[in-house]
């Protein structure tokens, strides 16, 4: 500690003083509050941790550029580029080693074969936005897996993680029943790319069906899309379940059930059909790995919830995701659209298996039915599995899908040993955080999930793979250092 002071001194000293000669008063202000930062950061590396967790959910709200930027900056990367940096100067001073495993490992392949395809994409631009948030993904699971060292870490990175992404849902029913933070977007002529200008617009207006004239109103917090923003929100219900049936006070379990309610309802705000769905199946799932237990009270809960809510569910959500009819394809024109864009996904797969078309490539499927619809001049195929083999070919694939089994893999057996400790705490946030990948990959049946800015589905993975870590070396609360 006493070398890192000096060096500190050595280095820090002159540097501020050539900087505020150069600088102005508001950017030397501002290099002396990052140069503290990075001081607190050396020394406490859980703090960037925790702030990293904290800007996670916020995506829109935290970027620096508009969507269409070819690199894209955000709070996010920068907070954690700078964890990342602050971290590896530790490291290098305490001569420390750092951690990596098999599942980075099967990433890293995935992104670097991915990016050899570029040279060959019709669509370049993309293929580098596409590679540039893969390398986000590998560098966050990276930090993660290095940054925490004890079960309570893991714990409280989830809590923060939840009351994020609750407060956020609150400010977005709040800015719906305010009939505020609204955009229009026709989404057949635009390619559903927001601007920094709207970055606290939650609700997006669009005409979702062909069908339709008017414009329909739907959430989509601080993402980019009400797709995402439900699989955002989605994602939270397993651990929110963990949370409410802890043996915590009885307060806190409230303050789970509500902020349950407000995603929930959040859910429905996007007015998403498949997001409808996901929500039913990721129900099933809770009550099926015995996350949720099937008894009068949870059935009386859900009742009163249900009636509650009636009153203030728009009858544009009615109109939309609880009429049965439009579940066909006679009624949704994007249903329809999307059996038209996996038949051009499987054409382009038959003729291209081994070699793919390049990663993140955009450009092809609007080609390829040009004239079918109306669609924007860049669009995906809507199907996470069939767009990343149409990317990348069948062999480089199966990287990804070897990445994710063992990810899998790692959560069941360190569930099964948490178990056997009596753990059956920890044993339970894993049965969410399983749950939470299989209802990420089922929602990806529909939409390209994992081409998605899903920082909280790999924050629940990489502090998954922690517990592995923590698990396999025999030690019930992490690391002792």
């Amino acid at each position: 500690m006493e070398r890192r002071a000096w060096l500190l001194g050595i280095v820090g000293g002159p540097a501020m003083a050539a900087l505020s000669t150069m600088l102005s008063p508001t950017m030397a202000l501002g290099a002396l509050g990052a140069l503290i930062g990075g001081i607190i950061l050396l020394l406490q590396p859980t703090a960037g941790l925790f702030l990293t967790v904290i800007v996670v959910p916020l995506e829109r709200i935290g970027r620096f550029s508009n969507d269409s930027s070819m690199v894209t900056f955000s709070l996010m990367r920068v907070v954690g580029l700078a964890t990342l940096g602050v971290w590896g100067v530790r490291q290098l001073l305490a001569r420390d080693r750092f951690r990596w495993n098999w599942p980075l490992t099967l990433y890293a392949v995935f992104l670097a074969l991915g990016i050899g395809t570029i040279s060959y994409s019709t669509d370049v631009r993309s293929g580098i936005r596409t590679a540039g948030a893969m390398a986000g993904n590998l560098m966050f699971l990276f930090l993660i897996c290095n940054l925490v060292r004890r079960l309570q870490q893991v714990k409280a990175a989830i809590a923060l993680w939840l009351a994020i992404s609750v407060s956020i849902a609150a400010f977005t029913a709040y800015q719906w029943h305010r009939n505020s933070g609204r955009v229009q977007e026709d989404r057949f002529a635009s390619t559903g790319e927001r601007s920094t200008d709207d970055r606290f617009s939650t609700i997006l207006e669009e005409a979702s069906e062909y069908e339709m004239s008017t414009r329909m109103p739907r959430a989509m917090g601080p993402t980019s899309h009400p797709a995402v923003y439900a699989i955002n929100n989605i994602l939270t219900l397993p651990f929110l379940a963990w949370w409410i049936t802890r043996r915590i006070s009885w307060k806190l379990r409230l303050l789970g059930v509500v902020g349950a309610a407000l995603i929930a309802y959040n859910i429905l705000l996007t007015n998403t059909r498949a997001a409808l769905i996901s929500l039913v199946v990721t129900g099933a799932m809770l009550f099926a790995v015995k996350l949720l237990r099937l008894n009068i009270r949870i059935v009386g809960a859900v009742a009163g919830l249900g009636l509650l809510a009636i009153p203030f569910v728009p009858n544009a959500i009615w109109e939309r995701i609880f009429d049965p009819s439009n579940y066909t394809t006679a009624r949704s024109a994007t249903l329809r659209a999307r059996l038209i864009y996996w038949e051009a996904g499987f054409d382009i797969i038959t003729e291209n298996p081994m070699t793919g078309i390049g990663l993140g490539n955009q450009a092809e499927i609007p080609k390829r039915i040009s004239g079918k619809l109306a669609m924007p001049e860049n669009s995906t195929v809507h199907n996470e599995f069939i767009q990343s083999t149409m990317e990348v070919g069948i062999v480089i694939v199966l990287v990804l899908f070897a990445f994710l089994a063992m990810v899998a893999r790692r959560l069941t057996v360190a569930e099964r040993r948490y178990r056997q400790w009596e753990d059956e705490d920890t044993a339970r946030l894993l049965s969410a955080m399983r749950v939470c990948m299989v209802a990420t990959l089922a929602y990806g049946l529909q939409v390209d999930v994992l081409h998605f800015p899903l920082k909280g589905w790999w924050l629940a993975m990489g502090l998954g793979m922690c517990l592995f870590d923590f698990s396999r070396r025999g030690l019930p609360e992490g690391d002792t250092v």
